[in-house]
Order: C-alpha cells, then structure tokens, then sequence
C-alpha cells in the first residue's frame, strides 16, 4: 500500500531503494536548512557522506545496466533499432548532474557559516534536479525499457527450443 501511495507502484525493488535513499538525503537537507543556522560541521559531513556513498550506488547501478542487460536489448533488435541510446544519453545526463553534486561537495567542506548558505542552495537544486531526472528514468525503464528487454529475452528463447522445419 505504501507504494502505492508513494508513486512507486509497479517500480523494481532496487529502484526503489535508490528512490527512498535520495527521498531521505533530500529530506535530512532540507532538516539542515530549516534549522535557520549553518549546520554543524559533523551534520554536513554526515551529509556529504551519504550523498557521496549514494552516487557511487547509483553509478555502480547504472554501469551494471550497461554492461548486463544494454547488450541483450542491442542484440535482440539490432543495435540501430534499440533505445538503448536513449536510456544512456539519460545516464550520462544523470552522471553530470551527480558530477556537480560532487564538485558543490567538494568545495562546500570546511566553509564558515557566513559562507554556507550559497553551497547549500546550488545543492538543494542539484537534488532537485536528480530526483526529477531519475524518477522520470525510473518509470521508463521499468514501465518500458526492462519489459522490452524481457520480452526479447523470452522470444529468443522461445525461438532457440522450437525446432527449425
């Protein structure tokens, strides 16, 4: 039910996690800028952690779709038939955003309170951004690329067990 509720219905569970991560890194971020101070120095390299631990998460996520399951797509309907170019042109449109996240991290650590506040907001539109950007590639590909690819997976196997006349 909850899924339901949320938007997720019908997502696979992995996207989900990933989701519901960006969900609560979002969150802990907006807690950090409804609190009116620069957060403590430990908040916001707690911060900066998870948000650098779920970047390589979701980087490591995207290169196993690549790698794994992009080819299948490729061979089943021919590389210049397949919207897998679509899906990595949205990778790396995803990949530059969490590049900026990284930079805007980078720069943020250290940085006195009257200096925060710039950080904070050119990452709040990052987050933004990313959880716009992925919601709408998650849906995609579970709603549209993955059935593809499965039934082309299927077809081909199908084809392999019938015997040629």
């Amino acid at each position: 039910m909850a899924e339901v509720r949320t938007g997720k219905a019908g997502l696979c569970p992995e996207h989900i996690g990933l989701l519901d991560t960006l969900e609560e890194l979002r969150s802990k971020l907006v807690r950090l800028g409804l609190a009116g101070d620069a957060p403590r120095e430990n908040e916001w390299q707690s911060l900066n952690r998870g948000l650098r631990c779920f970047s390589r998460d979701l980087e490591d996520h995207m290169s196993g779709e690549e790698t794994n399951f992009f080819p299948v797509v490729d061979w089943g309907l021919g590389a210049a038939e397949s919207p897998t170019r679509f899906v990595l042109a949205e990778h790396q449109q995803i990949r530059r955003i969490l590049q900026d996240i990284r930079k805007v991290l980078a720069l943020s650590l250290g940085v006195v309170e009257d200096q925060f506040w710039p950080y904070f907001g050119r990452l709040s539109e990052l987050l933004s951004a990313l959880t716009s950007t992925l919601t709408s590639h998650i849906r995609s590909e579970d709603h549209i690329f993955f059935p593809l690819g499965q039934q082309i997976l299927h077809r081909r196997m199908v084809d392999k067990q019938i015997p040629a006349q």
